[in-house]
């Protein structure tokens, strides 16, 4: 029960994820996260304004668990994903089937892109990351495992979700994950495509057009680049003249 003065009694729980010592002695704690505590500490990263998430953060839906039930936290949305969202919660054992995680990671992608052809790009989004994060979390238990078919998997998703960062507007967050791409493969074409389409949102114009210049050594036919590489010259032309207009209408107005 909470309230701010006289007769405002609401009801409230909180969730919390680090030590809250100035809630000692005035409140009463019971209960505790059995089942999807990654997802509650990925909600407690989102950045916020002040107390306000930037990003939406929605329990919706969420029905009652009935005493007894399991503790499914896998997804239900019709598509090949069937996983629970952070692979700590997935029941199975981990040592004996590594490559399962690997399975369940193109699967998760493969989620990723129906949403992405249907232009859900916030669920694909979502989908693609959650694939990475198995990838990850496989690599990190350092097991034996097929690991051409996991970077296979992991590039993959990685290419994707920084296609659906530029469908998103983020060019800056697209350019790290292909930053991070490329330096694991340089000649990447689609992520050298990619980190150029992402500095042309963030007006690096001399920086997609050596992005482009490059791919065009690795695959001169490619029209695809030779339009996108005309496109950003367009661009920059377009753009010099406008700084150009405006340096002067400033020159004119400081010396009048």
């Amino acid at each position: 029960m909470a309230n701010k003065g006289p007769n405002t009694n609401n009801s409230q729980f909180y969730i919390t994820t680090v030590p809250c010592n100035h809630l000692d002695g005035r409140n009463v704690a019971f209960g505790k996260v059995v089942r999807g505590l990654n997802v509650i500490k990925e909600m407690s990263d989102v950045p916020r304004n002040e107390d306000v998430p930037l990003e939406p953060c929605v329990i919706e839906d969420c029905g009652e668990l009935k005493n007894g039930a399991p503790l499914d936290v896998s997804e239900h949305d019709s598509t090949e994903d069937t996983f629970p969202p952070w692979p700590d919660d997935w029941e199975i054992e981990t040592e004996k089937q590594p490559d399962e995680f690997i399975k369940a990671a193109s699967m998760i992608k493969n989620s990723g892109n129906f949403y992405y052809k249907n232009k859900q790009f916030y669920d694909a989004h979502r989908k693609y990351k959650k694939a990475i994060r198995y990838i990850e979390y496989l690599e990190k238990k350092k097991l034996p495992f097929n690991e051409k078919e996991a970077h296979s998997v992991k590039v993959t998703s990685m290419l994707n979700f920084a296609a659906v960062k530029l469908k998103k507007g983020k060019h800056l967050d697209a350019l790290k994950v292909c930053n991070k791409i490329l330096s694991i493969n340089p000649d990447d074409r689609k992520a050298l495509f990619r980190r150029a389409q992402a500095r042309v949102g963030l007006k690096e114009y001399d920086e997609a057009l050596n992005d482009l210049k490059n791919l065009l050594k690795l695959y001169p036919k490619e029209k695809e680049v030779i339009n996108e590489l005309e496109n950003v010259m367009k661009l920059k032309s377009n753009y010099l003249l406008k700084e150009k207009i405006l340096f002067t209408k400033m020159f004119k107005n400081m010396q009048s």
